[in-house]
């Protein structure tokens, strides 16, 4: 269904560079990689992204650190940030999401997406802004979610580097 684990967030523009949507951008005329376009950062990682090391260097070296001490190491390598992504990546879990309890909300750290009664939900300043494409509801109570079974949905080892400083970057509220 993909044919790499790295799942990349760029910035949308880049020294002038010009690419064609879903085009022929790779190596030697080839397909290259899939451009996909969120609402926000906040969106981008709940999928599974990573920020780009090339066009977003400074953004991913900051991902890196609080990643790797969210991981208890030292440091980490980007493969293996794409490895442990893709395997918290809800698309590819084996089994059931995982639920959240009531203590477990207000514990997440800002820039967390979560799912009740069906929606999404960013977490922000302890408290829960409904997610659309274009972009965020006014927020709502975090206990108003509980109404419903609440499920994580950005990956446990970018909530990691969430509460260990990375700050992603918001679309305007």
């Amino acid at each position: 269904r993909w044919t790499t684990l790295a799942w990349i967030c760029c910035a949308l523009d880049y020294k002038g560079r010009k690419r064609d949507v879903w085009g022929r951008n790779g190596p030697d005329g080839a397909a290259g990689w899939t451009e996909l376009f969120f609402t926000d950062e906040v969106t981008a990682l709940a999928s599974g992204h990573r920020p780009c090391f090339l066009c977003r260097r400074d953004c991913a070296e900051a991902f890196r650190s609080a990643f790797a001490q969210g991981a208890g190491q030292p440091d980490i390598a980007a493969p293996d940030m794409d490895a442990t992504l893709h395997a918290g990546r809800r698309l590819s879990m084996d089994g059931a999401p995982q639920r959240l309890s009531p203590i477990d909300l207000p514990g997440l750290p800002d820039g967390t997406m979560v799912e009740s009664g069906g929606k999404a939900f960013a977490l922000k300043e302890r408290r829960a802004l409904p997610w659309h494409p274009a972009g965020y509801g006014a927020a709502l109570a975090l206990s108003d979610l509980m109404r419903a079974p609440v499920t994580l949905i950005t990956p446990k080892a970018t909530v990691a580097a969430l509460r260990n400083g990375y700050r992603p970057v918001w679309r305007e509220c």
